[in-house]
């Protein structure tokens, strides 16, 4: 019985908060796949915290990766891959704003690789 609160996270952690109703129709929140069909003016790139963006490639707690390879699933490193193309793409909207927390928890957060690598290139200042 002590599986059945990861069991329960696995299953829920892929879903989307929606907006409620009455709020503001010119603000959407989506997740990558809604974000990927989408065109806008002003996009916000958020959750730029490491491990969070992309997400950890784990292990599948139902499938070892010589099982998802016998009937040709993918690999958990394409989630990373897929995350970079979704970035790539998130960047060419008009407006991009970049942003992450700076806590998580009790605890100072990690800028995610990508935004550290993105931020040493464009340099101090920008």
């Amino acid at each position: 019985s002590g599986e059945w609160p990861d069991v329960m996270e696995a299953l829920i952690a892929p879903e989307t908060v929606k907006p409620r109703a009455g709020s503001d129709r010119r603000i959407a929140i989506w997740g990558t796949l809604e974000a990927r069909l989408q065109h806008v003016d002003t996009l916000i790139l958020g959750d730029l915290n490491e491990g969070s963006w992309p997400r950890k490639a784990e292990a599948d707690r139902f499938m070892s990766r010589v099982m998802k390879t016998g009937i040709d699933l993918e690999p958990p490193e394409r989630r990373i891959g897929q995350a970079a193309h979704d970035f790539q793409m998130a960047m060419g909207a008009k407006n991009v704003v970049l942003a992450r927390s700076a806590r998580s928890g009790d605890a100072p957060a990690v800028a995610s690789r990508w935004l550290q690598r993105l931020l040493t290139f464009i340099g101090k200042g920008h």
